[in-house]
């Protein structure tokens, strides 16, 4: 499971690393996900992402913090269940509104978490 925590932290990495450098086309990208079919889309990731922080905490740097995001993570994903795509939609709108600089201080936000889920399953990585 570090392996999968660390594929994740990434992917959240990399997704942060193009909203820095060009927001409005993190905006339009992100945008296209939030369609009413696209509900699973975001709820198998965090469902994933909760049972692999879970499975990991164990033999992470901070096995607390790991089962408190794990715990978050699997109630993001239930909110999404119930309420749909409607509230991520309206996210992203106000965020459309808002300056260039907050996109990109909330992807520097996206960039530090995705680092610290590395940062903590590294030494339990499978490394050769």
């Amino acid at each position: 499971m570090p392996t999968v925590v660390a594929l994740f932290g990434m992917m959240i990495a990399g997704a942060g690393m193009l909203a820095t450098v060009s927001p409005e086309r993190f905006i339009r990208s992100a945008s296209r996900w939030f369609l009413p079919s696209s509900v699973w889309a975001g709820i198998i990731p965090r469902a994933l992402l909760a049972t692999a922080l879970w499975l990991a905490a164990d033999v992470s740097r901070m096995p607390i913090v790991f089962m408190i995001l794990a715990l978050g993570v699997l109630v993001s994903g239930v909110a999404l269940l119930l309420t749909g795509t409607s509230g991520l939609r309206s996210r992203i709108a106000w965020l459309r509104l808002q300056p260039t600089e907050l996109t990109r201080e909330w992807a520097v936000g996206m960039v530090a978490f995705g680092g610290f889920l590395v940062w903590a399953v590294f030494p339990a990585l499978p490394i050769p």
